[in-house]
């Protein structure tokens, strides 16, 4: 349910029982190969479109779901499973052929994304979650919230969560396991593995992390398993669960037993007011007449709120795509746009030093023509871009804000090895390039350790130079109009325990605006 509250597509996971169901099929021989082939392909292609991520989790259970029936098997009817197997293998290789444009463009968009995006260990399942239910849940969500916020990860990602009635059905199955059915073993199995997984690398149990490596500390650093968030798995540890309610009630249906897995649902009541839904705004400001009139055929603009914070992707379905837009929400943010100033001004309203220079870039960057301000947009935000003093005026509940010539803006705009944030000095890393408009500018370097640069090789078209310093030295670089220069350091440093998005940064000099 935490999916909810955080990305909606991980919520559309009906495709990972269906493959279930298709294995199961092929098993009981109600299906034939080829039809088997094609509708599991199919099946995959459209996970795939919903998620990359729910469909590579579902590979790696379905892998060790395979292992765990094999091993389990007896020794003549382990062939049915090789069959399986190579079938499955089969219907991969379709997929990956009729997916093979978008795996392309997947592929190739990887250099621009960290190798791994968040960190496996602080978006783990904590041990307490699979008993202790976050607001999203109605029965006992505020009660145990000051539990629950102890946490790791963020509350769209406290999915562990299976209730006390649910635990204690997996509870009795895992003691009856190995003189019971060979399915329930086999559930158990499963069970409790992806439980294994969702804890991920190491254990949490509220605030207190337990030095204790488990399985997933293995694999975390991988290429592609990186970028897994282990908490994820506990999609699986609720399917496995699910089978086993249908075993239990299979075996006796009664009322009682109905009653327990009735109760166990209770337990899992979402809360409605902790989903925080609402009704997507349409605007009549947003119409192909209305966008014609106002900036032309197919314009760029700079819809605010940005990105995931408002309804422009929402608004620009509405116009039936009458202009382009800056932001949206299809992805991880490219790693050429992560650090920019702006960017950061729009979505965490930290306005920088400057912010009227730096807009002024963005937009030309962008080829954007106007800002149109929407309702809900931060006033911190909205009152900065109108100090820009830029052309302005009002649709209805709309503000637009016309971008000037770019030979009149005062551009100035840090590109690189950056990390901007609102303070007047920042870091840079081994280059940045900085770009000036019709104003020149004035940039500060200063050296504040040993350990850092002893100098950089500043280039501004033909003209090279090196400047040299000593730790706590600083010195002023002058940036002509219209110009284009790269400053490179000499040497550059790792902090300890100095990260973003869990890849250490590189530093080497402070610089800011004089």
């Amino acid at each position: 349910m935490g999916q909810s509250l955080g990305h909606l597509n991980l919520t559309s996971i009906a495709l990972v029982p269906v493959c279930l169901l298709l294995c199961k099929a092929y098993l009981e021989q109600t299906i034939t190969n080829p039809r088997f082939i094609a509708a599991l392909s199919m099946t995959a292609l459209l996970q795939l479109g919903i998620s990359t991520e729910v469909l590579f989790t579902s590979a790696v259970m379905g892998v060790v779901t395979w292992c765990v029936f094999v091993a389990t098997a007896p020794g003549k009817a382990r062939h049915i499973y090789l069959l399986l197997a190579r079938d499955v293998v089969l219907a991969g290789i379709v997929t990956i052929i009729l997916a093979s444009p978008f795996l392309f463009y997947l592929v190739k968009g990887m250099k621009v994304v960290p190798g791994q995006l968040n960190d496996a260990d602080f978006y783990s399942a904590d041990i307490l979650n699979f008993l202790v239910p976050t607001p999203v849940t109605l029965p006992g969500g505020a009660l145990f919230s000051s539990i629950s916020r102890q946490f790791t990860g963020n509350i769209s990602e406290q999915d562990a969560y299976i209730g006390l009635p649910f635990f204690l059905l997996a509870v009795y199955f895992s003691t009856i396991a190995f003189r019971s059915s060979l399915l329930v073993t086999r559930c158990v199995l499963v069970f409790w593995i992806s439980v294994l997984f969702s804890l991920g690398g190491v254990l949490h149990s509220g605030k207190t992390v337990v030095h204790v490596p488990l399985p997933w500390h293995l694999v975390d650093r991988l290429p592609v398993v990186s970028s897994v968030l282990p908490v994820r798995f506990a999609m699986f540890t609720s399917l496995a669960l699910a089978v086993l309610c249908a075993v239990f009630l299979a075996q006796r249906a009664t009322v009682g037993r109905y009653g327990v897995v009735l109760c166990g649902l209770l337990f899992l009541f979402p809360a409605p007011a902790a989903q925080g839904w609402e009704a997507t705004t349409s605007s009549p400001f947003f119409t192909e007449a209305s966008i014609k009139r106002h900036f032309g055929d197919d314009p760029v603009l700079v819809v605010l709120p940005f990105g995931y914070l408002g309804h422009s992707m929402a608004w620009q379905l509405q116009s039936g795509y009458a202009f382009r837009q800056t932001g949206g929400y299809l992805g991880y943010t490219p790693t050429s746009e992560h650090n920019d100033a702006v960017l950061s001004a729009f979505l965490n309203n930290a306005i920088p030093p400057h912010f009227d220079e730096q807009l002024g870039f963005y937009c030309v960057d962008h080829h954007a023509a106007a800002i149109v301000i929407g309702p809900r947009t931060k006033d911190v935000l909205r009152q900065a871009i109108l100090e820009t003093h830029w052309p302005a005026e009002q649709d209805g509940d709309m503000i637009i804000v016309r971008v000037p010539p770019r030979e009149t803006l005062p551009l100035f705009h840090i590109s690189g090895d950056y990390w901007p944030s609102p303070a007047e000095v920042n870091w840079m890393g081994q280059q940045i390039v900085v770009e000036t408009g019709v104003v020149p500018a004035r940039l500060e370097i200063g050296r504040p350790y040993a350990v850092s640069s002893p100098g950089v090789s500043v280039s501004t078209g033909h003209i090279l130079r090196h400047i040299g310093f000593q730790p706590g030295e600083k010195t002023v670089i002058d940036l002509p109009a219209n110009s284009r220069t790269t400053i490179r350091a000499d040497k550059v440093f790792v902090p300890a325990k100095e990260g973003i998005n869990t890849d250490q940064r590189a530093l080497s000099l402070l610089i800011g605006r004089r």
